[in-house]
This record gives C-alpha cells, sequence and structure tokens, in this order.
C-alpha cells in the first residue's frame, strides 16, 4: 500500500494500527510515517517464517502478485484479505484466500487503466470495501519524512536535468546511447545532467562518465526524494519506472519513455507536467500480442524526447 491509501485505511478501519510487510528498497517510505506503526522488511530471499507475526490482523491487502504474497497472508492470522487477480494468483487462489478481490477482467476495462495510474492500484483494492472511494492523484510533496537532504546536497546544482537510464525488465530500456544524445543536447543550452544509477547499472557508469556526465550511485530512496523535490530540478527522463512515479507522486516534472501499451497507466498524472513518450504503433492490450515488445521502445525518436523536454522546460 501507498501511503496515501494507508491515510484512507486509518479512516475506514478507526480506531487501528497499521502494519506494512514490504521489500526492504521501499521500506523508507513507510518508516515513521503517520498512518504506519509497524514496517516488517521481506527478506530477498522471501524466507517468510522469519518475519512472521502472532498478531491478530482485521484484514489484510494484498498489493503483490506472487505466491510469496499468498504464503505469507496464508500463515498470519487475519479475518478477511483482499487482493488482486492475476496470472500467478488465479481465481481458484483468490477464492481460497480473499474475501473480495480485482479481477484480471479489469484490466480489459480501458477506462478503468485510463483512470488508475501504477502508483494509484491502491485505489481499485479500496474500491471493494468504499465502491465510491477514487484517488485522482497520488502525492508525497507534504510527506517530509521520505527525504533525506543530506544525501542529495552534494548533486545540487542550478538548471538540473535527471536522467533514470535503468530499468527491471529489458525491454523497457530506451538505450544509453540515446540518452546521452538527449543530455549532450541539454548541456549545449547550460543545463546541468546528472545520471542515477543503481546496482543493475554500475556497468553504465564509466561509459556515462566518459561522456562528460555525473552520476550517482546507489542512492538511497529518501535521497532520491529530496533530489526530485527541489526548485532546481528542471526535469527527470528516464525509463517506465518506480523512480519516474515517485518523481510524479513529487510532482517533478518528468519525461518517461514507455513501451507497448504501458503509458496508459501513467494516468491521471498530469499531461501538462508529466509527459511520456512511447512507440507509435501502441495500442490498447498490444503488450499481450506483440511479438516485437523487447524493440519497440528503441523507435521512440530522440527527437521526440527533445521536443518533449522542451515543452517542459519552456513552462517552468
Amino acid at each position: 500500500m501507498g501511503p496515501t491509501a494507508l491515510e484512507k485505511i486509518s479512516e475506514l478501519y478507526t480506531p487501528c494500527e497499521i502494519t506494512v510487510f514490504c521489500d526492504g528498497e521501499i521500506s523508507e517510505l513507510f518508516d515513521d510515517y503517520a498512518y504506519c506503526e509497524q514496517v516488517v522488511r521481506i527478506p530477498r530471499n522471501n524466507e517468510i517464517d522469519s518475519v512472521l507475526t502472532q498478531d491478530q490482523f482485521e484484514v489484510i491487502f494484498n498489493t503483490r502478485y506472487d505466491l510469496n504474497s499468498i504464503e505469507l497472508l496464508a500463515k498470519l492470522p487475519h479475518r478477511s484479505a483482499y487482493g488482486f487477480e492475476n496470472v500467478e494468483i488465479p481465481q481458484e487462489i483468490c477464492q481460497q484466500q480473499y474475501e473480495k478481490w480485482v479481477p484480471l477482467s479489469a484490466w480489459d476495462d480501458v477506462n478503468f487503466r485510463y483512470n488508475t495510474s501504477v502508483s494509484e492500484l491502491d485505489s481499485a483494492l479500496l474500491r471493494l470495501i468504499d465502491p465510491g472511494y477514487h484517488l485522482v492523484h497520488s502525492s508525497l510533496q507534504k510527506n517530509t519524512f521520505v527525504h533525506d537532504y543530506d544525501v542529495a546536497e552534494k548533486y545540487l546544482c542550478s538548471n538540473l536535468v535527471i536522467f533514470i537510464p535503468g530499468a527491471g525488465d529489458r525491454h523497457k530500456h530506451w538505450g544509453n546511447d540515446k540518452y546521452l544524445v538527449v543530455a549532450a543536447n541539454l548541456k549545449k543550452l547550460k543545463y546541468n545532467c546528472l545520471f542515477l544509477l543503481g546496482s543493475n547499472e554500475l556497468d553504465y557508469t564509466e561509459e556515462i562518465r566518459g561522456a562528460g556526465f555525473r552520476t550517482a550511485v546507489n542512492m538511497s530512496f529518501c535521497g532520491v526524494a529530496a533530489l526530485f523535490n527541489n526548485r532546481v530540478v528542471k526535469c527527470v527522463i528516464g525509463n517506465d519506472t518506480g523512480l519516474m512515479h515517485l518523481a510524479c507522486m513529487l510532482d517533478v516534472p518528468s519525461i518517461t519513455l514507455s513501451p507497448g501499451d504501458f503509458h496508459y497507466t501513467w494516468q491521471p498524472y498530469s499531461k501538462e507536467k508529466h509527459r511520456v513518450c512511447h512507440p507509435k504503433c501502441s495500442k490498447v492490450m498490444c503488450s499481450r500480442k506483440c511479438d516485437g515488445l523487447g524493440n519497440c521502445i528503441s523507435e521512440v525518436p530522440i527527437k521526440d524526447v527533445l521536443d518533449e523536454c522542451f515543452k517542459i522546460i519552456g513552462k517552468i
């Protein structure tokens, strides 16, 4: 559950104490948050038994899509549970584990996809409890608990443009060579470019630094949030990843490179401030059928990204 959803849960189940089970990478998002009493970090090896608690839960909301989450759910004492049907968690398992669930067919509803962004899927889950609930825009701007300004300070400078060249899936990579061309064009216009790299992008470091650009490697989630939440940042440009959604939730101007039809899940962020570049061949549901999904993102022209960038920078 995202922080904004936790606030709604606290209203639905007043009074309550909320425990969040999550991967270590995003645990910083919930530490010291007013609506979260306890954070339980799930180990990378998914050793569920190591995080079990004997607490009796009134309700469990499962926002994950893997069988490991079902294993954890089954071992936690609870009265009711809600979750998503998906490829790994089919209807038979949903019937066994959930009181209600968001069916897989929901993703065939274009209006549902258009009005529910990846960062706001919690809305669909909470509508199982409160049918009238809809989170129009998820924001972290006021949640200063998530910011680590000491980490971000050394990277701040005027006219800063941040690049996110990595992604968990290969078909979401636009290409380092293209990002470097965009950065070179912006550098000529006196913009300072910074590339954020994770542990999977360490082999990019030499190439990017060799091209004359700074890098920040393995920055903490709180450090990235603090970096984004600064007026000197003119734009964040990157592949379709969680950090791009973080930029949107902090309302930092952004341009996301998104393959297939994944760009539909970026609604309802402001189209004026948060732009998405996608292949011209993109159609609703095309990701399920296209054999060339792994290559289509490479068809997004560099000129399109630069044009979107100048539109955004010109509006700031």
